[in-house]
């Protein structure tokens, strides 16, 4: 082979560097056909072709300006600019622009990453230029719900600001100018407007150049606001736009104006409005830079495009909150209520999310007038007061049937039962007798509007509301009110809130019934009850069912009854009187018995009826377990063979399951009596089987204390955090699973919710046989160097078995992702079980995103039991691995795979076979 010479390889540099320049300029100046071999014989278009002499027309004619006066009103707000699309053009590029925002006291905020839809909750527009890259389809679902809830939309084109292509060829290589796919078209047609793939051209009437075409006020649409007093603008290189139904012009080009699609003479429209006027399209760039921002009316026009962009017609829905609000913040709390220290944590914490957010709250005792208003309470504090008043209004009802008590009420009705004093000193006072508890099913506890009637229990409900304009307040009051059945459920909701100001509301209210006025949420509290009273100080609140207080509350509540009458809490020790209803206190029909491991279906009547069960079959370890059939909301309660009750389980709605698993039930005739909690009726069926956690239970000695406590202390401590302080990247992994149903037969399990119980402390692993860093579904990036890391950390260091898994395990963040489908089985006999053939696959209920190890079975200094299998990105790769520290002793074990995405059968294997690593070897 010849060698090239210096010369050669000098030309060769030159030709790839100022190739593509060259051919842009061509191609931008319509003569890409002389360059094109099948269009060397075609006839070109007949045109006038201006030429610039010396002694003729000068080659630059310099533009004049008109000068105009700008007086701007201070609007505020925010405008939202998209950078997250290789946008192709620079922020000084539109320094004059920027200005005028400013001018107005208007924000511009930059998008560069992240969700576009949580970042317009908080914008009144969004300027969108030049594009290179597509947009999702979630992307243009929020900016066209944007639009529909009154927001403005500016997009702006240029046929100079496209995509350069280079196309492989092999040895060889080719470059094209894609002009015609703009991924502005992905905005724009959502609003009848689409950016043609061509420039405009005229050699008659220009801006010293052809491709600067100038719009005189004959082609300028005179009854809008934007092209108001404007003479002459000039567009330096243009896209001409398609209009649909709903678009409108607003510059139009005159009749010598050509097209680079067509080479005709056409009236192209150059910018356009449509949706009545809030959304905007220019099919230039240049003509807000410098200096051609100056040129002829050009400055006026991106006025009056400020203006346009500054000004607020936003119409908020809830998800919008805290953006919704546009005056200071009361923050009320419904009724009498005495705030706690935890309380004011709670307060301070999400009066600094929104301050980030631009939204300044203060607690208050009354409302003042000029602000708006967030009201926070429980649904029975409501009740009877001027927020039920104005719930009515709006179509809610609160039904609380009969009333919840709270302690002082019910010591003030006990009081007024005592009798007077009888004439003799010395005669003792007789004790009242408690008053008799409702029976739970009876209890109406129900919101109820024009979506149905709904639990409180278990439910929090967030509704939101806007005044008029009134002459007490410029703008109106916009109040958000949110009641909960609990303490613990309103402290949740106050979390979801304080989250919202920074977080994407589309995972954060992805659990709730959503509409534009209210939603329904979950309360994230296990069994929760409807309580009487906020942040009692002194008493307790008063139980409306038998789960309502626990034996610690019911011991307080007796000790203090005793002090009143003059007793002694040693009278008291030995007092097992049951707190709840007992089966004489209620209404039933016996309808049959239940075996061991037998399953029944029956028809409740619709009278409020209650069908109850016998059970003989003890001693054994049960799961009982009730299905509702259509529109029964399963109501299960456990009776023991004194008649008293043991357990009630009502946590889920209609047509669901109710479940109370892993009972040690003794010798002797149990009754599970079978409700629908609003009484309608209905058919069910009924389960007793044998509890998965039977398996290797030994039978206590029931005549050694001694020793029963001994294999109590030999039970495995598990602690589980499960983490959900991060980012949800899948709506279905939001729930986790219950280790404790799954293993709570076998271990002791203590669970930890991050968001309900908060950050870990030193210390708090201590005592604990394995710590389980659980983050399910959620990625929190700051991973081991969060402040929970270092507790983690600590632990293991100190020899503590430690388990990380997820879909993301913390611990080992930061880390790059890989689509998972499924997990295969290598290794036999360490970790799963010898039955388990290498090979074997579990099948994921669907594809997620999960961290990649980029290990490889081989290379791992632990003992790997599952990689990624044959359908997933990355084949081979490690997902399931332990390992065991020689120096501290520590068993340590990683899982990027969340629980939630296998079929609980495989769930359960897989959780208990690891366990064994840990406990059994």
């Amino acid at each position: 082979m010849r060698r090239l010479t210096p010369f050669f390889l000098l030309l060769l540099l030159v030709l790839c560097a100022g190739g593509p320049i060259a051919l842009r300029w061509v191609q931008f100046h319509d003569l890409q056909n002389a360059l094109t071999v099948q269009n060397w014989t075609q006839a070109e278009p007949t045109r006038v072709v201006p030429s610039y002499s010396a002694a003729g027309v000068p080659l630059v004619v310099t533009p004049t300006t008109r000068q105009f006066s700008d007086q701007p009103a201070q609007l505020g707000g925010v405008v939202v600019l998209d950078q997250a699309h290789q946008n192709n053009f620079t922020l000084d590029e539109i320094d004059y622009l920027r200005s005028r925002l400013a001018a107005r006291g208007t924000e511009l905020r930059l998008f560069s990453e992240g969700d576009l839809g949580g970042v317009l909750r908080g914008a009144q527009s969004l300027v969108v230029i030049a594009p290179l890259a597509d947009y999702s389809e979630a992307e243009t679902t929020a900016v066209a719900e944007f639009v529909a809830r009154g927001g403005r939309l500016l997009l702006i084109g240029d046929p100079t600001r496209f995509n350069v292509e280079i196309l492989d060829q092999g040895f060889f290589f080719d470059i094209a100018f894609n002009t015609n796919e703009l991924p502005l078209n992905q905005l724009a047609t959502l609003f009848d407007l689409t950016f043609r793939g061509d420039y405009l051209y005229n050699t008659s009437d220009n801006e010293g150049n052809y491709a600067n075409i100038i719009v005189n006020a004959a082609e300028m649409n005179a009854d809008d606001s934007l092209t108001k007093d404007l003479s002459r603008v000039a567009l330096y290189g243009t896209h001409s736009l398609q209009l649909g139904a709903t678009g409108t012009p607003l510059l139009t080009a005159d009749g010598q104006t050509f097209s680079s699609d067509t080479d005709r003479a056409e009236n192209a429209v150059l910018a356009a409005s449509s949706h009545n006027g809030q959304v905007i399209a220019i099919g230039d760039f240049n003509f807000l830079t410098a200096p051609y921002y100056t040129s002829l009316d050009n400055g006026r026009f991106i006025t009056n495009l400020a203006d346009f962009l500054a000004t607020d017609s936003r119409r908020y829905v809830l998800r919008d909150v805290p953006y919704l609000y546009q005056q200071p913040v009361d923050l009320l709390y419904v009724g009498d209520v005495d705030l706690g220290a935890e309380t004011f944590e709670q307060i301070i914490a999400l009066q600094q999310a929104w301050s980030e957010a631009g939204k300044q709250l203060q607690l208050a005792a009354n409302p003042q007038t000029g602000h708006d208003a967030l009201y926070l309470g429980l649904y029975n504090q409501t009740v009877g007061t001027d927020m039920e008043a104005w719930l009515a209004e709006r179509g809610i009802e609160l039904r609380i049937d009969p009333p919840i008590l709270t302690a002082v009420e019910e010591r003030d009705l006990a009081l007024q039962a005592t009798p007077a004093p009888t004439a003799d000193p010395d005669a003792p006072t007789p004790i009242p007798s408690p008053t008799p508890l409702p029976s739970p099913p009876a209890q109406r506890l129900l919101i109820s509007a024009d979506f149905g009637q709904i639990k409180m229990a278990g439910t929090t409900l967030f509704l939101f509301d806007e005044s008029d304009e009134s002459d007490e307040t410029e703008n109106g009051t916009r109040t958000i009110l949110v009641l909960a059945a609990s303490q613990d459920g309103l402290d949740n909701s106050v979390g979801r809130l304080t989250a919202l100001a920074t977080a994407n509301t589309d995972y954060r209210l992805a659990d709730c019934l959503l509409t534009e006025t209210y939603a329904l949420c979950p309360s994230g509290v296990n069994n929760e009850t409807v309580e009487a009273e906020l942040n009692p100080t002194t008493l307790e609140s008063s139980p409306q069912d038998a789960t309502a207080r626990d034996d610690d509350d019911r011991d307080e509540d007796s000790d203090e009854e005793a002090d009143d009458n003059g007793e002694s809490d040693s009278d008291n020790e030995d007092d097992d009187t049951p707190t709840g209803p007992a089966l004489d206190d209620i209404e039933y029909e016996i309808v049959g018995t239940l075996s061991l491991d037998e399953s029944v279906s029956d028809d409740l009547p619709p009278d409020g009826e209650r069908h109850g069960w016998e059970f003989s079959d003890g001693p054994a370890v049960v799961d009982i377990i009730l299905t509702g059939g259509d529109l029964f909301d399963a109501v299960l309660e456990l009776y023991d063979p004194n008649g008293e009750l043991l357990y009630q389980e009502d946590s889920t709605y209609i047509n669901e399951t109710e479940e109370l698993l892993g009972l040690e039930l003794d010798e002797g005739v149990y009754t599970i009596i079978v409700a629908e909690y609003f009484g309608g009726g209905g058919e069910y069926t009924l389960e007793v089987r044998t509890s998965d956690s039977e398996a290797g239970r030994a039978e206590p000695d029931e005549t050694d204390e001694v020793a029963e406590e001994e294999t109590a202390s030999d039970v495995p401590q598990i602690f589980v955090y499960q983490d959900d302080s991060g980012e949800l990247l899948y709506p279905a992994l939001a729930e986790f699973v219950d280790l404790t149903a799954v293993v709570g037969g076998t271990y002791s399990v203590t669970v930890w919710s991050a968001t309900v119980d908060g950050d870990l402390e030193e210390g708090d692993l201590d005592g604990y046989d394995l710590a389980i860093w659980d983050s399910g579904g959620y990625r929190d990036e700051l991973g081991g160097a969060s402040n929970n890391g270092f507790v983690f950390l600590a632990y293991s260091f100190s020899g503590g078995n430690l388990l990380a898994m997820g879909i993301v395990p913390p611990l080992i963040e930061p880390i790059d992702l890989a689509t998972l489908q499924d997990v295969e089985v290598v290794g036999q006999g360490e970790v799963l079980p010898d039955d388990i053939e290498a090979g074997t696959l579990f099948e994921l209920l669907a594809s997620y995103d999960t961290a990649v190890l980029e290990l490889a079975p081989d290379e791992d200094e632990g003992f790997t039991f599952l990689v990624r299998g044959p359908t997933s990105a990355l084949a081979g790769d490690v997902v399931g691995t332990v390992y065991s520290d020689e120096q501290t002793g520590a068993k340590i074990g990683l899982l990027t795979l969340p629980l939630q995405a296998l079929a609980p059968t495989d769930q359960t294997l897989l959780l208990e076979s690891i366990l064994a690593w840990y406990f059994d070897n």
